[in-house]
């Protein structure tokens, strides 16, 4: 549904975002109560088509709200809105920047989802640029990302590449593009400034794997920085406190899947880094936060395995002796 100038905010249909103490959200007004001073919203996803409504199979989320929670949509997120900014910025980076910022306004305004989805879009446009002959990119190798350069295109789909390898040149041929980041030497600072408030926006949702592998990106983006011949300017200054960030970020993100080692790890990357003095303090929490959490969840699995104890003695005493005689000569299969 689409909010015409003329269409009054509170109207049944209108696409509106719903503020609330710590998140804002897209939805559609379904009912208005004005005599309570409230309407029935459906909420959206972010999917382009100013927020679709549940996928297929999915129940909506709804939810009544006061009508004072409800505010219009930014000028920008609409259909025209957002063909306008592409027409008015023809060079590819610039547009990529002007969408950036208005990325960083929907964060601003804590609606994280919709954020995410904006910054996808540049994400996307990075990742559908042509590669050439020469134009660095990054491939998950062993776990981590390495820095290559397109030696030759093959097709649209497959490139060959050379990286280095213990000093050597290493050739590897008829690599899937899609399996590719592509690195903007020469525009670094927006690209890593896109995949970091996109994780941002991931953390915030907890959505803890989307986001480190958005910081995975990042960390690689800034490790390419002292390998690339001219990077952009102010790059090589950023690269460190990024850096920092990143890893403390991806730290964070892991430990709220459970991850202990690899946080710890982020954690003493993150260290190494030489972080300025407030982000070392917050370093210096997630590592006091890694050990609590392994102690707790150490607790927790002792106490599961005396509960399954318990319940394998009960089991096992109420077993005839047939039975166990039984379980005892059996062998593998």
């Amino acid at each position: 549904p689409k909010q015409e100038k003329n269409t009054p905010l509170l109207s049944v249909g209108n696409t509106v975002r719903v503020l609330k103490q710590d998140i804002a959200r897209r939805a559609m007004i379904s009912f208005i109560d004005e005599d309570d001073g409230t309407a029935d919203v459906i909420y959206q996803s972010a999917a382009g088509d100013e927020g679709g409504t549940a996928p297929a199979g999915e129940e909506e989320d709804e939810e009544t709200v006061k009508l004072q929670q409800i505010r219009a949509l930014e000028e920008f997120e609409s259909k025209t809105g957002l063909q306008k900014t592409m027409d008015e910025n023809s060079d590819f980076f610039a547009c990529c920047s002007v969408l950036k910022e208005q990325g960083n306004t929907l964060f601003k305004l804590k609606d994280y989802e919709t954020a995410s989805w904006w910054y996808g879009q540049i994400v996307n446009q990075f990742m559908s640029r042509e590669l050439r002959e020469e134009h660095w990119v990054m491939l998950m190798r062993d776990g981590s990302l390495e820095l290559a350069r397109v030696r030759s295109v093959v097709s649209n789909d497959l490139v060959n590449l050379v990286f280095d390898k213990n000093g050597k040149q290493m050739g590897l041929s008829n690599v899937s593009a899609a399996a590719l980041v592509p690195v903007f030497h020469d525009h670094l600072l927006l690209q890593t400034s896109v995949y970091m408030n996109r994780a941002r926006c991931f953390a915030n949702l907890n959505k803890n794997q989307e986001a480190a592998q958005d910081l995975t990106t990042v960390i690689g983006l800034w490790g390419c920085v002292n390998v690339l011949p001219d990077p952009e300017d102010g790059a090589r200054e950023a690269a460190s406190e990024g850096l920092c960030k990143a890893h403390y970020l991806r730290g964070k993100t892991r430990l709220g899947r459970g991850r202990h080692d690899l946080a710890a790890s982020d954690v003493k990357a993150a260290m190494a880094g030489n972080p300025a003095p407030a982000l070392l303090r917050q370093i210096r929490q997630l590592e006091r936060d890694i050990e609590i959490s392994k102690k707790d969840t150490k607790r927790s699995n002792k106490k599961l395995a005396k509960e399954v104890a318990k319940w394998a003695d009960a089991a096992m005493s109420n077993m005839d002796q047939a039975t166990r005689d039984a379980l005892d000569g059996a062998g593998p299969e």
